[in-house]
């Protein structure tokens, strides 16, 4: 992830302070292209540690944006969402899943499953849902 050493997501989240709805839009985009990339390289054995997006700091803002109004910037941090709950190491979903279920992620992937007007992401976030919620669900219990 040549983008992440380069400091691409840290820049990402520097920007979203100018508060312009198309830069926000653009960057939420970018998140999740950027979540959509590690979920693939986890499917294919190419990452095995935790999500870059969660390590620099990147997932309260897509929490918080998972429901903006802005239609855009809400689709892209849904996708996003169920993107890092994808990956299909199982490690990696351990990984991920604490600070997921620390941050909020995971009320919102159920919210996405329930009520997103798009049924491509409300079927993702539920298949993610159905799968991964029993490990994340796991993990919670260990953590409180």
């Amino acid at each position: 992830m040549k983008l992440r050493s380069q400091g691409a997501i840290k820049a990402l989240l520097a920007i979203v302070r100018c508060g312009h709805p198309d830069v926000l839009s653009q960057v939420a985009r970018g998140i999740a292209n950027f979540a959509k990339c590690e979920s693939r390289a986890s499917s294919q054995g190419k990452k095995s540690d935790k999500s870059f997006l969660i390590e620099d700091g990147a997932l309260p803002w897509i929490v918080q944006n998972a429901n903006n109004e802005a239609a855009a910037i809400k689709r892209h941090m849904e996708l996003a969402l169920c993107h890092l709950a994808q990956h299909e190491n199982l490690n990696i979903t351990e990984l991920n899943a604490k600070d997921m279920i620390r941050g909020g992620a995971l009320r919102e992937l159920v919210r996405i499953s329930r009520d997103c007007t798009r049924e491509d992401i409300r079927n993702l976030a539920h298949l993610k849902d159905s799968t991964n919620t029993k490990n994340i669900k796991t993990n919670k219990s260990k953590i409180n």
